[in-house]
């Protein structure tokens, strides 16, 4: 999870300089950052409930509801 958050810096690092080269190289490294962070964080959020409890559905909703908050926010 750390790995790709240091990935995704780089991304948004890279996309600071004023070149088409490293404008793409930044959405490459976004997107690689974010192919490894989100899955990692949904498997933490899977394994902090056991597959019985009930409060596992919540945990997922709380999960996912700050996800699109913060696409949301970053448009505004």
């Amino acid at each position: 999870m750390l790995f790709g958050g240091i990935i995704i810096a780089c991304g948004h690092f890279s996309m600071a300089f004023a070149s088409e080269t490293t404008f793409f190289a930044g959405l490459v490294l976004i997107a690689l950052g974010t192919g490894l962070l989100k899955p990692n964080i949904s498997t933490m959020v899977g394994s902090l409930y056991s597959p019985t409890d009930a409060r596992r559905d919540a945990g997922f909703s709380i999960f996912y509801m700050a996800i699109h908050i913060g696409r949301v926010s970053r448009r505004s």
